[in-house]
């Protein structure tokens, strides 16, 4: 049964790319009617009030340790901290993007479900009003300033995007998968709007940061985790040459992030980023509910798995890779063994959190 995107995500790609609202809906509809979730649905303030807790979240951003990069590389995630509130200081948009991840953050460490419920609310409320004042920019005069606060902006944005998307693990896969597409067209369009500027900010103060992902993007995996996954996308009779393309291209990724385990965990930036990297046609795929193509997303939910000490991700590669088996049914029992395999496999190194 195909999954439904909810609509208040395809309209925010599209407002991303300066394009019109899509009128047609994706597929992927839940069963219990669970992917039109309450999200991004509430107006924004025209200029909301700063408060006390506003400079709480400040502050929780710009100290603590956890997770909101990655702090395994620690140069790396000190200067991704010291970059994002320099440009949060002076870019409203980044600010409040900043925020919500803070405030997102701060609803999974509580065990009270008044607090969660209300740091979630605020985290919503916050991203609802960073993306309209990002829809607000005049992309056509963008400054180098603004480009680095763009792309620290559409960071935190999937980072977060993300963080709700595996917070429904346990609804259904369906339910799952209507808000991973969701977060997958809105993490897309603001890398659209940066498209262009990649050479810029290759030379900005973001460099070290951007380095990992450009060798990701740049080099294929030589590994032989997904080579039986390659195997059956090539054999595949119900896919045509460029839908077989299209698949190799978003496995030549995941190779490159399978090469490097156990060390994945240093990389979860860049895991993150591989719903950015992956070619349109697999997004199609995945919109479609093609069995292929989640057969490759499994293999995603396996390196999920590794990051499984990461506060967001925590059990979610694990269970979302034993709905994705329940879901497509004993006859792809046998695309889904080798993936099961690798999560099983112990992984040698130390945690990081």
């Amino acid at each position: 049964m195909p999954y439904q995107v909810p609509r208040e995500h395809i309209q925010n790609d599209a407002s991303l790319s300066n394009a019109p609202p899509e009128a047609g809906m994706y597929g992927w509809e839940g069963r219990n009617n669970q992917s039109s979730l309450p999200y991004h649905h509430h107006p924004p303030d025209d200029e909301p009030h700063v408060n006390m807790v506003h400079i709480d979240l400040f502050h929780h951003f710009s100290t603590s340790n956890y997770g909101f990069v990655n702090t395994e590389q620690q140069p790396i995630s000190h200067l991704v901290k010291e970059v994002a509130v320099r440009h949060a200081i002076t870019t409203p948009f980044l600010m409040h993007q900043l925020l919500a991840l803070a405030a997102r953050h701060r609803s999974s460490v509580y065990d009270d479900p008044n607090r969660q419920a209300f740091y979630q609310h605020l985290a919503t409320q916050l991203q609802t009003q960073a993306i309209s004042l990002f829809g607000r920019v005049d992309l056509n005069t963008v400054t180098p300033h603004e480009r680095v606060s763009i792309f620290l902006f559409s960071s935190l944005l999937g980072f977060q995007d993300l963080c709700d998307a595996l917070s429904l693990r346990a609804a259904s896969f369906e339910v799952f998968m209507a808000r991973y597409l969701g977060y997958v067209h809105l993490h897309r369009g603001v890398h659209k709007v940066i498209k262009g500027s990649w050479e810029n900010l290759r030379e900005s103060e973001l460099r070290p940061v951007l380095a990992a992902g450009h060798v990701m993007y740049e080099n294929c995996g030589t590994g032989p985790e997904c080579d039986d996954l390659k195997r059956r996308i090539d054999a595949a009779e119900g896919l045509g040459d460029e839908e077989k393309e299209a698949c190799h291209g978003a496995i030549r990724h995941l190779q490159w992030l399978f090469d490097r385990r156990p060390d994945v965990r240093t990389h979860v930036n860049v895991l993150l980023a591989w719903a950015a990297m992956f070619p349109d046609g697999f997004l199609q795929l995945l919109e479609a509910g093609r069995r292929e193509a989640l057969c490759v997303l499994g293999y995603y939910f396996v390196l999920l798995h590794d990051c499984k000490d990461v506060w967001f991700v925590l059990d979610a590669g694990e269970v979302l890779l034993g709905l994705l088996v329940e879901y497509l049914g004993p006859e792809w029992a046998e695309w889904m063994k080798r993936p099961e395999e690798l999560l099983r496999e112990p992984l040698v190194g130390e945690p990081w959190g």
